[in-house]
């Protein structure tokens, strides 16, 4: 097994965390393969708002991903529904842990009705579903997480009644931003959302995604004191600063971490 530097590694999620807070988010659904998610997952003490998910790659090793399963590494395992065969995606189906899949081929009408037929709890939605995309996504129990490249894609899956969540897309490809306040005035822009709508996609629906809306996303008694404090006035103001930065204060479980 390679030697990751547990310390290293950790202080590197701390980091990339920061850059997160700093740009609106409290927590964040963190990719990794099998050593670094086992390295964090060692870290004394583990960087919180962190949702481990371990990136399930086409030439995966079996027993490694059984390994990870068992010692509880990840929340989610996610993949490239095209990576895979149907032998790689039934064994990827029985380990337990929540599917998280994508589509790299923009270019593939099927990949919504596979995905969902093996499982998908959660979708990254990259590029527009036409109608009977989001009508198959809509009778799931998934959740479509919308990235910036995606924004025109939110409406109709909403009108459908999907359950839909914000994601930034960071580190996804195209359209990819750090800045949820971004990702959210993408939805106002060209998803055709207020920003309440998008708001509400980006905190509490975004928390139900990554599996933690129990305990996260909204302020309610009996869950953790995430607060994000923005320098407006007014939630509604944000739309008119597109491109600036108002985060003012991230407060963690009570603490001021930013």
């Amino acid at each position: 097994d390679a030697d990751f530097g547990v310390p290293a590694l950790a202080a590197v999620a701390r980091k990339v965390l920061q850059l997160a807070f700093a740009h609106g988010s409290g927590t964040v659904g963190a990719g990794a393969t099998y050593f670094p998610l086992r390295a964090l997952a060692a870290a004394d003490p583990v960087p919180p708002g962190i949702v481990p998910t371990l990136e399930v790659e086409s030439e995966f090793d079996e027993a490694q991903l059984q390994r990870a399963v068992r010692r509880n590494l990840a929340a989610f395992l996610r993949l490239d529904m095209l990576a895979h065969g149907r032998p790689g995606l039934h064994m990827i189906r029985t380990l337990g842990p929540r599917l998280r899949i994508f589509c790299a081929d923009g270019e593939q009408p099927d990949w919504v009705g596979f995905a969902l037929a093996y499982g998908a709890a959660v979708l990254d939605i990259r590029r527009p579903l036409n109608r009977a995309q989001a009508s198959l996504v809509a009778d799931s129990d998934a959740v479509a997480v919308i990235t910036p490249a995606a924004a025109s894609a939110v409406r109709p899956l909403l009108d459908a009644g999907a359950g839909v969540a914000a994601g930034s897309g960071f580190q996804m490809g195209s359209g990819g931003t750090c800045s949820m306040q971004t990702a959210a005035l993408q939805l106002v822009r060209e998803g055709g959302l207020d920003i309440a709508e998008a708001i509400t996609l980006s905190t509490i629906n975004a928390a139900h995604a990554l599996g933690v809306g129990a305990s996260f996303g909204s302020i309610e008694a009996g869950k953790r004191a995430d607060l994000l404090v923005l320098h407006l006035s007014d939630f509604r103001d944000m739309v008119n600063f597109t491109g600036v930065n108002v985060v003012s204060k991230i407060i963690q479980a009570g603490t001021l971490v930013l």
